[in-house]
């Protein structure tokens, strides 16, 4: 799952120059979940935004499936 997640950063960073739209979120998140994201996105060459947009862009896609047991 992270080599997919690598992949589809590195494409949403060359699409990023599209001028994508954006609002700002607030959200609530475990301090564990936090720590993670933001060594992957370290380890990825990104930050924490970034890497959550494309975590949850791909689950947009591609649906839960497998993650909730469906």
């Amino acid at each position: 799952m992270k080599r997919k997640i690598y992949q589809r950063l590195l494409e949403w960073k060359r699409n990023e120059a599209k001028n994508m739209g954006k609002t700002l979120y607030s959200l609530i998140l475990n301090d564990e979940v936090v720590k993670e994201v933001d060594m992957m996105a370290h380890r990825l060459g990104t930050n924490r935004s970034a890497l959550i947009n494309e975590i949850l862009a791909e689950y947009a896609r591609d649906g839960l499936h497998g993650v909730i047991g469906e």
